[in-house]
């Protein structure tokens, strides 16, 4: 990794941090039980502008403040992020995804750079989400608190209430907020 990639890397890190752990930054917690994630944008913006080796560690930042934000949420699903295995691992893979998924779109859509930023902050982020919740509800059951909420229904009404109301969000949030700022961005290329 060149220097410059380096401290760009850094940099993102330190901003996923910074959302991840000042309360309702990274984290807007909208009612009791659902948080809404924005701290997905810079993962998605890093992964694109920088790579995805770049872009997975900026997914451990996303993973690892997921993890301690478990700590002191009131969510719901708080107790499940505590596990590595749905806070830490499904971020460093859609950090390092992210820039794949970009580099399709980039070839599909030849000189729309724009609508390839789109369109890939969008499909990350229905990704990342359909690696999360999956295992919200695997791990969910484990806990008596949590089993009792989403006891009665199928996974797959479970992955789509969830998707509806705040993958939804995420996705909007991600649609109009990356090309904005990739935009910027590819005027100081790394």
């Amino acid at each position: 990794m060149k220097t410059k990639q380096m401290v760009f890397t850094a940099l993102f890190m330190a901003i996923v941090f910074v959302m991840g752990l000042w309360p309702q930054l990274g984290f807007v917690q909208i009612v009791p039980t659902v948080q809404v994630t924005i701290i997905h944008i810079p993962v998605i913006i890093g992964s694109i502008f920088l790579g995805s080796r770049s872009g997975a560690l900026i997914g451990l930042a996303f993973g690892i403040s997921s993890f301690v934000n478990s700590m002191s949420s009131g969510v719901l699903f708080a107790p499940v992020f505590a596990n590595p295995l749905v806070s830490i691992l499904p971020r460093i893979i859609f950090g390092w995804s992210v820039h794949y998924i970009y580099t399709f779109f980039k070839m599909l859509f030849k000189n729309k750079e724009a609508l390839s930023y789109a369109l890939s902050a969008g499909v990350a982020t229905l990704f990342h989400s359909l690696m999360v919740v999956p295992l919200l509800y695997v791990f969910g059951l484990n806990n008596p608190g949590i089993a009792n909420v989403i006891s009665g229904q199928s996974i797959f009404a479970f992955i789509g209430a969830i998707l509806f109301g705040n993958a939804l969000l995420e996705i909007a949030a991600s649609v109009v907020t990356a090309p904005i700022i990739l935009a910027a961005l590819n005027r100081i290329q790394p």
